[in-house]
């Protein structure tokens, strides 16, 4: 019997491909295919599914999930990839889950990624790291390169240019196709020149102006052409910090803030933070304004985190001084890109501390504004982080709308901003995606499938709200 399956199956592929004696036939290739899988044939339910990914995504599922049903490994990473195309990324982990749990290497690769990324499940790094590892040392070849990637750009904070050379070496052994071979050795070649380039940076290095010393201290912390060494770094940001730079002042509180290449100290984290922000610092001046609204290293205080955060959210006049010096001779070129600054909703400076700072006025933190006119400059400073496509920003941005605080109850725009916060998967936002495909409010249609994607993806990272509603539809569909 199983021989007749199999040469039943090779006729249906002979069909499908226009291979063998006959003619491509796809009609008589699915009927054959379908016969197969009526009688169990695992091969044949596959190959339906596969038959059916790009136009009957739901006839594609039904059959993988008949595969799998049958213990087939290939069919669960199948349906990971086939809800990876359709950016189901809860349900794709799942099924990668499943599937590597059986030893498929290609599944493990891809659930790797998506906890690198968090995408369908919280974010862990550590994990995603390992499994990519795991599936590159058994030598799949997409994992050996990705491994490559993420230890010479540092995706999970580790820079390791040996390893990435490794790995890197790894893959070129197995490509064959010519374009997949150029990309390696370009990527291979890029490592050696960066290495090249640090060694010229690092000549005569006593002597260079402090941006020099600065992109020293950069390559250390980032590994870029060199091993990653944050001792070495702090050695190069001091001589930085001597001729007065405030992007070596501004690191090196960073290094202190996170214990790198010195015991963690948030005192002294706070101390160079500050001297930076003095200088002009914007991101200095947020981290400045973090700390005081954490008390980290410092007293507690949030009028001192409002003014920090104003300082970096707000360089509207510092960047309308700046064009006018650019147009010195064109008065009216200056004039008329400081009209444009003025009026825009994106507002000059620091899209992260234009969101801390909106998040205090939002809360009534450290301002003397009445509770309404704090509520316009949190919606004013969300809307322009959100405009500056920080997805934290537009969720909040969209729940000021939803809820007409600061502005004018909006459900539609609540509902577009949510949307999206949501493709940058914003857990918030997708939950809050749901409520409204469930409830058919703010002019959007009723969806409850919909509603059931949008919960899940929110429900993978955490949300309990987005299980709790995820479970009671799916309750009621069962009855």
């Amino acid at each position: 019997m199983d021989n007749h399956f199999q040469e039943r199956f090779r006729e249906a592929q002979n069909l499908q491909n226009g291979t063998g004696t006959g003619e491509k036939d796809i009609n008589k290739a699915r009927d054959i295919y379908m016969e197969l899988a009526g009688d169990g044939f695992v091969k044949a339910q596959i190959a339906l599914g596969e038959l059916n990914e790009e136009n009957d995504v739901e006839e594609a599922v039904k059959w993988y999930k008949l595969a799998a049903g049958s213990g087939s490994d290939e069919a669960l990473a199948k349906l990971g990839k086939l809800m990876l195309k359709e950016k189901d990324y809860a349900l794709a982990a799942q099924y990668f889950s499943s599937s590597s749990k059986e030893g498929n290497l290609d599944s493990r690769h891809k659930l790797g990624i998506l906890y690198i990324k968090g995408l369908g499940v919280a974010t862990d790094t550590e994990k995603g790291l390992s499994l990519i590892l795991d599936s590159a040392s058994r030598g799949f070849v997409f994992a050996q390169y990705d491994a490559g990637y993420i230890y010479h750009h540092g995706i999970c904070g580790v820079y390791d240019y040996e390893k990435a050379e490794y790995w890197y070496s790894e893959a070129l052994k197995q490509v064959s196709d010519k374009e997949q071979v150029s990309e390696v050795k370009d990527v291979l070649s890029l490592l050696q020149k960066e290495k090249d380039e640090f060694q010229n940076l690092v000549e005569n290095a006593a002597n260079s102006e402090f941006v020099k010393l600065y992109n020293i201290a950069r390559h250390y912390m980032k590994g870029k052409g060199v091993r990653q060494d944050y001792s070495k770094a702090i050695e190069y940001l001091r001589l930085a910090i001597e001729k007065g730079s405030p992007d070596a002042m501004c690191a090196i509180g960073w290094c202190y803030y996170n214990g790198n290449g010195v015991e963690k100290d948030l005192e002294k984290a706070f101390e160079w933070y500050l001297k930076a922000a003095e200088k002009g610092h914007s991101e200095a001046q947020n981290n400045v304004g973090w700390c005081y609204a954490n008390g980290l290293g410092v007293a507690q205080n949030y009028a001192k985190a409002v003014e920090w955060y104003r300082a970096a959210a707000d360089r509207t006049e510092q960047t309308i001084m700046e064009w006018k010096n650019f147009y010195a001779d064109k008065v009216e070129k200056a004039q008329k890109k400081e009209r444009e600054i003025r009026n825009s909703d994106l507002i000059q400076g620091n899209t992260s501390a234009q969101k801390n700072l909106a998040w205090c006025y939002q809360h009534h933190l450290g301002t003397s504004l009445s509770p309404a006119e704090a509520d316009k400059e949190a919606f004013r400073f969300y809307r322009s982080a959100a405009k500056h496509r920080d997805a934290e920003a537009a969720s909040s941005l969209a729940f000021f709308y939803k809820k007409g605080i600061g502005v004018e109850m909006d459900m539609s725009q609540a509902f577009a901003w949510y949307q999206r916060a949501s493709e940058a998967h914003d857990a918030t936002a997708h939950c809050n995606l749901g409520w409204f495909f469930e409830s058919g409010k703010g002019g959007v249609k009723r969806d409850i499938e919909k509603a059931k994607y949008h919960y899940r993806q929110a429900a993978a990272k955490g949300v309990k709200k987005a299980q709790e509603r995820l479970n009671f539809l799916s309750s009621k569909s069962n009855i």
